[in-house]
């Protein structure tokens, strides 16, 4: 079963970490470690991995790191905790744009979840706008539609639901519908609240 299959992975990832430690495979062996843990929900043990990549010399490995360890604080409901990491690590230099898409999600997420939405707000609506920076591949462009679509839908469910502000809603659903101007999905979104 899969469970077992993560079980014998950390059992071998542990028998290969002594001798690659401070090396650059070592880390990358550390990070892999991390993962299993939090696939056989040992999240203890992959906060500890995690924390020790923080200071990497390797600039993907120490931002994926922050960014795990981030995340399972969130999934912990440890959202002050979260929220700290990830914004620490949103503040980095050279952050690949959509690892950035992802931070600014993810906090946005963090402060609904503590029903704060004005904060929530205003990352969902940095969101959008940041996903709207003009992209160059194809790929690309489908991964930032997919982020301002995200960015508006969460900023007009609090705005309808939780800020009770439907004129503001309204226009997070007229975005949308210039973001997929042949997408009848949002006009009867929009007619629908």
């Amino acid at each position: 079963d899969l469970f077992r299959n993560h079980e014998f992975l950390i059992q071998k990832l542990l028998g290969l970490l002594p001798a690659q430690e401070g090396t650059p495979l070592g880390e990358s062996l550390q990070l892999k470690l991390a993962l299993a843990y939090v696939l056989t929900y040992r999240f203890t043990e992959a906060q500890e991995v995690l924390k020790k990549l923080d200071h990497s010399q390797d600039l993907t490995t120490r931002q994926k790191a922050k960014f795990y360890r981030g995340w399972i604080f969130k999934l912990n409901a440890q959202y002050d905790e979260g929220a700290e990491v990830l914004l620490d690590l949103l503040e980095e230099p050279k952050l690949e744009p959509e690892l950035g898409l992802g931070l600014i999600a993810e906090v946005a997420d963090i402060y609904y979840q503590k029903k704060e939405p004005i904060k929530a707000l205003g990352y969902y609506k940095r969101l959008s706008q940041e996903a709207g920076v003009e992209s160059d591949t194809l790929s690309r462009r489908a991964a930032v539609a997919a982020w301002m679509a995200l960015g508006e839908l969460e900023q007009a469910n609090i705005n309808l639901f939780d800020l009770d502000d439907p004129v503001a809603a309204d226009a997070n659903f007229d975005r949308l519908g210039e973001l997929f101007p042949n997408s009848q999905y949002f006009g009867e979104l929009k007619r629908a609240f």
